[in-house]
């Protein structure tokens, strides 16, 4: 069954319940700017005994400051939000038709004016080479369609997908496809930000939730 739905193959995208935590990245850029910290503190132990280059030792600094600037927005977004889920409407997303669903996020407190900004791209990765970006849309969500639930408000979000696009394929090919939504708001001063890795096939007939 899964060799005709592959889709079913991943429990989250079977079920249509995706979840997302910048606590991962927290802790991914923390090892990061260790790892750098401890590379800029050998280099320049031994610059006493060999010429550093500078440049190295710049580019290693502006490594480390970009894990920390990382590394304080995700904190500052995981103490402020949370987890937050994506629970989708079409299981799959449909190539050639469309892709929707609603963002849950914890947002105790809804400004009238407020905005949440929708982006699904969809890019082709070979391991060893920039991605190649294949398709990119935009989407405003405006707070007057936004759903209040206790602390969390829910977001409704759809995209219209043209055809002649890629499947979405495992990661552990050399060469795949990846379909990602991202989402960013500021909210109440504090910077929203998540992102899902969204199933997008070429189907006939998609399930609902």
């Amino acid at each position: 069954m899964e060799a005709d739905a592959p889709w079913l193959s991943k429990p989250d995208w079977a079920a249509g319940k995706l979840h997302y935590s910048p606590r991962a990245t927290v802790i991914a850029s923390a090892v990061a700017l260790g790892l750098c910290s401890a590379l800029l503190v050998g280099m320049l132990s031994q610059s006493s005994n060999a010429k550093t280059p500078l440049l190295a030792l710049l580019f290693v600094g502006l490594l480390e400051l970009l894990f920390v600037v990382i590394a304080v927005k995700a904190w500052r977004s995981w103490r402020a939000f949370g987890p937050s889920t994506l629970l989708l409407a079409t299981r799959p997303g449909v190539i050639g038709g469309k892709l929707a669903g609603t963002l849950r996020a914890h947002v105790p407190k809804v400004d009238p004016k407020q905005r949440f900004s929708f982006e699904l791209t969809c890019c082709r990765n070979r391991r060893g080479h920039p991605a190649e970006q294949l398709f990119e849309k935009g989407l405003v969500v405006d707070a007057g369609a936004f759903r209040a639930d206790g602390d969390h408000v829910e977001i409704p979000f759809k995209f219209s997908i043209p055809d002649g696009l890629p499947n979405s394929q495992n990661r552990l090919e050399l060469t795949y496809t990846e379909w990602r939504l991202q989402v960013e708001a500021d909210v109440n001063g504090a910077p929203y930000q998540s992102v899902f890795v969204v199933p997008m096939f070429r189907v006939t007939n998609a399930g609902s939730a």
